[in-house]
Order: C-alpha cells, then structure tokens, then sequence
C-alpha cells in the first residue's frame, strides 16, 4: 500500500510571504428560514487555505442562526483560493478572521 502523505502543517499568516486570495466572489447563499426571519449579518470563520487553494479546516468564531453559519462554510468551501505562499513555495495557511457577509436585499 502506497503510504499517505500527511498534509502539511498550516503556516500563520504572519509567516507568508503571499497571501491566499479567493479568485471569485463566494457568496454565502440565504436559506428559506433566514430570509424569512430577516437575518443579517456576518459569519466569521478560521479557515487553512491548502497549497493547492482549497479551504479547509474550519473554525467557527461567530456564527448566524437559521443555517446561515453552514451556508458561510458551504461558500467558502467552494471557493477557489490563490495559494499562500512561503519563500515562492505554496504552503497551507491559517487564515483567521475570514468574514462572510449576508445581508437582505430588495427581491432576495
């Protein structure tokens, strides 16, 4: 059996020399009972963006009732990421503060 490679130790942000960015815009999308509810406001998670620009690992900070914390990560968990880098090499990085906003508007 092929041996699995363990995934690399996420890297703090203070440590890369290039940050992981998304390449699109990840909106979290409303659930049914947060429109109905009028939820808003701004899910904030810990996230490691893999050296191949996957999110991954994540930690909730501040969450959003009616699944709007879930739809948070659903976004960014199909959100394409830049890969961090360290010294031109690409390294997970563990980005902290990562913030998905949902906010009601006319038609939504």
């Amino acid at each position: 059996a092929a041996a699995v490679k363990p995934l690399a130790e996420p890297v703090a942000a203070v440590e890369v020399t290039k940050m992981p960015l998304p390449l699109s815009v990840c909106p979290g999308k409303y659930t049914d009972e947060a429109r109905t509810a009028a939820v808003e406001g701004v899910v904030v998670l810990d996230v490691t963006i893999d050296e191949h620009g996957r999110a991954r690992d994540f930690t909730v900070v501040a969450g959003l009732p009616h699944g709007l914390t879930q739809a948070a990560i659903a976004a960014v968990s199909a959100c394409k990421f830049s890969p961090g880098e360290r010294d031109g090499q690409a390294v997970p990085v563990r980005v902290r503060g990562y913030k998905v906003r949902f906010l009601l508007q006319d038609g939504q």
